[in-house]
């Protein structure tokens, strides 16, 4: 599997309408499905004014966020990439949205928008994703550091995970990139073709005698792979310019060639027809694999009979039959209920996010952070004799009033996002106990000390109220006193 990264835009619509119709076209034949991530619409035409609409308001997001508002504005929020399997692997849907969303986790985006468009106009299964840099809640941009080499370094792991060696190039390149040397794909049999050629009917013949064919493109000569896909010979080949390459093939007839175009469908139309054999040829393949395999060994199966005769009684065996039809018939529930929590959990999430979203712009509990630092600053900033005489006590009783006002909204912000975990988890319990699962565990010791530290008991409350009272009164005492802070004379 090949990672390929293009260029950050700033359009939404315009990464919309080339990935997901035919290009320079209305038509969508080459697209095969397409979904969406973290939004709540599942069209993928209404996702990218989402994602557009997510970047406009990006300020609005970090103020009801309550992050930090400084900052260039992202001009390029629109990210896109594709993932490219070889032409001999054949996923499946299924295996290429979890595919797609391991590769988003992996560059640090699981929470942004994104939209997954499959193509099929070309010999490989590949997926092209789109993704918005900007957090759909904080407001905060992902610039995406060393995206090329996290992606290289996954599908380099995919590779391995899943006994697959299509790339061998792509472990040299990463010693190359560690010892910091510049690192480039080049396709080993065009490389190899030119190394060993000296003139373009020799090269034309070192490339025919592993499957690739010169052809006549567009603009240039191309070389087409046995899968039907074209290559720019240029691009493979170290230290050739398109001159240095034009004059080696000057002995190449190009009227005599054929169309590139042509022998890529030529190509692909006989691999599809190769793997629609294979594909028939299989069920009769699996069939003589499972034969084979079910022949028991007859002195293994005497040993094992002889050292464990026990075990093999009927009545185990009974006991066993019944344990795997017993969980054949749990199946369905199992899914069933992994189904609906995964349901839940997605519809929590969403309400907490909106929850939190509408309890922040109503509190504004920032804004009022600000008013206490900067209160904070001019009471702790004033002069010595300022605050011998107290002739700062108007901003000290406002800093007082301040605080007490931010700890009780700050309590009842937490109250109501409590209550929407709580409710959060009774739903779940119930959903537990339909199904016969046993309840969640509850929070360990450690966050239930942390929630007493957070959430003050009702003495404490007590404390800090009489504490507030007698600081009013030592502030009335004041009042009575002249400005230089001194008793009044008599």
């Amino acid at each position: 599997m090949n990672p390929h990264i293009a260029k950050h835009g700033r359009s939404f619509k315009g990464a919309w309408e080339y990935y997901m119709h035919d290009p320079k076209s209305e038509t969508r034949e080459r697209v095969e499905w397409a979904m969406t991530c973290n939004m709540m619409t599942d069209d993928p035409d209404k996702a990218w004014k989402v994602m557009a609409y997510t970047a406009k308001v990006q300020s609005r997001l970090k103020e009801a966020s309550g992050q930090v508002r400084t900052g260039n504005k992202a001009q390029k929020p629109v990210m896109a990439y594709s993932l490219s399997w070889h032409p001999d692997h054949d996923p499946d849907k299924e295996h290429m949205e979890e595919t797609a969303l391991q590769s988003i986790k992996e560059l640090g985006m699981e929470e942004h928008e994104a939209i997954i468009v499959a193509h099929r106009d070309t010999p490989h299964r590949h997926v092209h994703v789109i993704v918005n840099t900007i957090h759909p809640i904080t407001g905060l941009v992902n610039t995406t550091p060393y995206s090329q080499n996290r992606l290289s370094k996954f599908c380099g792991a995919y590779q391995k995970q899943h006994g697959m060696d299509y790339c061998p190039q792509r472990e040299e390149n990463r010693k190359k990139r560690e010892e910091g040397k510049n690192a480039k794909y080049r396709n080993p049999v065009i490389s190899e073709a030119w190394a060993s050629s000296d003139s373009g009917q020799s090269f034309a013949a070192a490339l025919e005698e592993k499957g690739y064919k010169l052809a006549q493109g567009r603009k240039r000569l191309v070389v087409v792979d046995p899968y039907g896909k074209t290559h720019n010979p240029v691009r493979h080949i170290e230290g050739i310019k398109t001159k240095d390459f034009n004059a080696r093939l000057a002995d190449i007839d190009r009227e005599s060639l054929r169309d590139a175009d042509e022998l890529a469908k030529e190509a692909q139309a006989q691999h599809e027809a190769m793997k629609r054999e294979l594909a028939e040829k299989a069920p009769a393949l699996r069939k003589d694999f499972g034969d084979a395999k079910a022949k028991p060994a007859p002195d293994l199966k005497a040993e094992f009979d002889k050292h464990n005769g026990n075990l093999a009684t009927p009545k185990n065996k009974q006991k066993t039959e019944m344990q795997h039809s017993k969980a054949a018939e749990q199946k369905p529930l199992r899914d069933k209920f992994d189904e609906q929590l995964s349901r839940l959990t997605h519809a929590h999430k969403i309400r907490e996010a909106t929850t939190r979203r509408e309890l922040q712009e109503y509190y504004r509990l920032w804004e009022h952070k600000e008013q206490i630092n900067a209160l904070e600053q001019k009471v702790n900033g004033a002069s010595w004799w300022r605050k011998l005489f107290r002739l700062n006590r108007k901003a000290e009783n406002e800093l007082s009033s301040l605080r007490f006002s931010f700890d009780n909204m700050k309590k009842r912000y937490n109250e109501q996002l409590r209550s929407l975990k709580n409710e959060f988890s009774n739903a779940e319990d119930a959903l537990r106990k339909q199904h016969g699962k046993p309840p969640k565990e509850k929070t360990t010791k450690l966050s239930q000390d942390h929630d007493k530290a957070s959430n003050p008991t009702h003495e404490q409350e007590r404390q800090k109220r009489i504490a507030y009272i007698r600081d009013r009164q030592r502030q009335r005492q004041t009042r009575g006193r002249g400005r230089g802070g001194g008793p009044r004379n008599e």
